[in-house]
């Protein structure tokens, strides 16, 4: 789970009510306790950590029940990846295309490079995705104006 960090984690977590604290990715007594919260109304054992399968139950509840659009846009780069979900690139677009509806920086930015370079995160190629300049430059221009910083450079 090497891109899904603490703030990822601690914003899921505030989507869904369980942190209140300030997101700064530092694990101290509140997330613990929001952690084991979840973890209590999830059945999981309450470690007060998060392991790889109850990440992946946290992204995608804050993405479905919450519809953050943080947890939406980092659900579709999972399937695009197949990071504790199974690979499913209609998936990625679908959720990736939700979290930019809802006027979400980085999953502009996102759909911008698949649809641009086929790529994703880096240097994940994604497979069966036809490539369209015109729509990559709308997604670029959406990402841009939402103040994505690469969106602007570029």
């Amino acid at each position: 789970m090497s891109f899904i960090d603490l703030q990822l984690r601690q914003q899921s977590l505030a989507a869904l009510g369980y942190y209140a604290d300030e997101v700064d990715g530092s694990y101290g007594p509140n997330t613990r306790r929001a952690v084991r919260d979840f973890q209590a109304d999830m059945g999981f054992d309450q470690t007060g950590a998060l392991n790889p399968r109850e990440t992946v139950d946290l992204i995608c509840h804050a993405a479905i029940t919450a519809r953050d659009p943080g947890a939406q846009n980092l659900l579709g780069i999972m399937f695009a990846t197949g990071l504790g979900v199974d690979l499913n690139v209609d998936m990625a677009i679908e959720w990736l295309e939700i979290a930019a509806t809802r006027g979400h920086p980085e999953a502009n930015f996102n759909l911008a490079l698949i649809y641009g370079t086929g790529t994703i995160h880096g240097s994940y190629r994604m497979c069966g995705v036809v490539e369209s300049p015109e729509r990559a430059d709308s997604y670029l221009r959406r990402a841009a104006e939402l103040e994505h910083g690469r969106a602007r450079f570029i």
